[in-house]
């Protein structure tokens, strides 16, 4: 296995570290971890407008990315740290096991068997301590590769996360909960003696690398300008960041138990001209490939359903059913 430490706080470089990694160590199993400066992540099926609070966001001079797996939009700052594993994919492989069993049960190790803190998996994509959340875990497939990555809320400015972060009135009925800040806290204040970030991060970057066996890899100047020219183009463009607003005749949003997902159509003469698929649903694949199939067609649900027969749409809608996504459709 292979640990790296990009040793930078700009979001935009370490989603771009990912992606480098995924192209350029195939067969690979990879470790990170890393920090941000003050940052939202929206999920790969975001719409920014629905998500922030723009005008905090502008206060606290936070800076916005968007991340290339599913889920919902997170706040992240240097009292934040951030993990991935990058691991070789095939065909039929159970991602929730990885998720579980690799992703989550790294962080859990250190946190409830070396720490005694009571910390869980809970959830679609959860790591709780009595209930509120510490952590959010999301999945990601590209080049053969998998990669979860992951956010530990160890020291988080949890008062700036609750004013900037927008959730929909569907995700806090659905979770039962009044607010954002009476479902997270801090791993910092459970620790006895405390730690500050920097040293909690060494510390779990020497519990990884020591019971996996790994071998740190330093970054060369050569990959940190090819890991530029993939922040640059992809992750620090505006286009990418904010996408395209999509525009639309048909608008119905539903909130399932694997995530909400929310479909804009633009309809023309009988015809979906423009179709686009949101929400904070965690899915592994880039959803774009089910829009396409879907524009040009009849806004009939039976040209729809039919077109779908044959493909999986689980791994791109991240577990949700084509029935509940044609539902969504033609409500």
């Amino acid at each position: 296995m292979i640990f790296i430490e990009p040793k930078s706080f700009d979001p935009a470089f370490h989603f771009a570290t990912e992606e480098f990694c995924m192209k350029n160590f195939p067969g690979e199993t990879i470790w990170m971890l890393w920090r941000t400066e003050k940052c939202i992540m929206l999920g790969s099926n975001q719409i920014p407008e629905l998500e922030i609070n723009k005008n905090a966001a502008k206060k606290h001079n936070i800076i916005l990315v968007r991340r290339p797996s599913g889920g919902g939009t997170i706040f992240t700052d240097p009292g934040t740290i951030q993990y991935s594993v990058i691991t070789p994919y095939t065909k039929g492989m159970d991602t929730k096991k990885v998720r579980e069993e690799v992703l989550a049960a790294a962080m859990l190790q250190v946190i409830h068997d070396k720490l005694g803190i009571p910390a869980k998996l809970e959830g679609r994509n959860d790591i709780t301590i009595e209930g509120r959340k510490i952590s959010g875990l999301a999945q990601h497939i590209s080049n053969g590769q998998l990669c979860g990555h992951g956010s530990l809320l160890y020291d988080t400015d949890l008062e700036i996360l609750t004013e900037v972060l927008n959730p929909s009135e569907d995700k806090i009925k659905g979770k039962a909960i009044r607010s954002v800040r009476s479902r997270v806290t801090s791993l910092k204040p459970y620790l006895n003696p405390t730690l500050s970030t920097d040293d909690f991060f060494q510390f779990l970057k020497k519990e990884w690398m020591a019971k996996n066996n790994m071998e740190e890899y330093i970054l060369t100047e050569e990959d940190i300008a090819s890991i530029n020219k993939i922040r640059q183009d992809k992750y620090a463009n505006d286009r990418w960041t904010y996408g395209k607003t999509p525009k639309f005749t048909y608008h119905h949003r539903v909130k399932y138990e694997m995530g909400i997902v929310e479909v804009f159509l633009k309809i023309e003469k009988g015809r979906i001209k423009e179709c686009s698929i949101k929400g904070d649903f965690l899915g592994l694949l880039p959803v774009v490939e089910i829009e396409e199939v879907i524009q040009g067609l009849p806004y009939q649900r039976e040209a729809v359903e039919t077109t779908l027969e044959g493909i999986d749409v689980a791994p791109y809608l991240g577990g949700l059913t084509k029935d509940q996504l044609l539902e969504t459709m033609f409500n």
